[in-house]
């Protein structure tokens, strides 16, 4: 059986895996993260004399599959806050910055897979649009076999499969 410490250590890779995944799937390699996304994830950066800075992250970036982050620490500083880094290692700042770069991608795409974060034409729709998935995998990694099943009502129910016949974009490319 894992101790806790193993159990923390394990999820905070499975979050940094997600977001890797999530950029590369988009085919980037950095987001800015725009100053419109509703609940911006704010993390501790620690400056060059130990000073600590409640700070915006700014940007995520994947360089080499590790994630570094840019941060506003003050109107004139930015700083890097790298893998190793506090930043990029409590479980909630993770977690909110995952949320944050799927809330950016979601103001180009009308709809995007909600565990790997790919755009979506077809796929599953959770309650009206409240999540998607773009694959029976992804689905699953969230809801059992069961649970879809329940969930569906035999269509009587707002969440189902389908293959969308609009654009994906909000606004189309020339």
């Amino acid at each position: 059986m894992k101790t806790f410490a193993e159990r923390i250590k394990d999820l905070r890779k499975e979050i940094t895996a997600s977001i890797v995944r999530i950029l590369a799937n988009n085919n980037l390699q950095e987001l800015e993260i725009p100053e419109e996304i509703e609940e911006p994830t704010y993390v501790v950066y620690f400056g060059d004399h130990g000073e600590g800075y409640d700070c915006p992250v700014k940007k995520v970036c994947i360089e080499d599959g590790a994630l570094s982050l840019l941060v506003e620490f003050d109107e004139d500083g930015e700083g890097v806050i790298y893998a190793s880094d506090l930043g990029c290692r409590n479980l909630d700042w993770l977690n909110g910055i995952r949320e944050n770069i799927l809330s950016t991608l979601e103001l180009t795409y009308k709809r995007i897979c909600y565990e790997c974060g790919k755009p979506m034409d077809e796929g599953y729709c959770i309650d009206s649009g409240r999540e998607y998935f773009c694959s029976d995998e992804c689905l699953h990694k969230r809801y059992t076999p069961e649970e879809w099943a329940e969930m569906c009502g035999q269509g009587k129910t707002e969440s189902y499969w389908t293959k969308w016949e609009d654009s994906n974009r909000w606004q189309d490319e020339p």
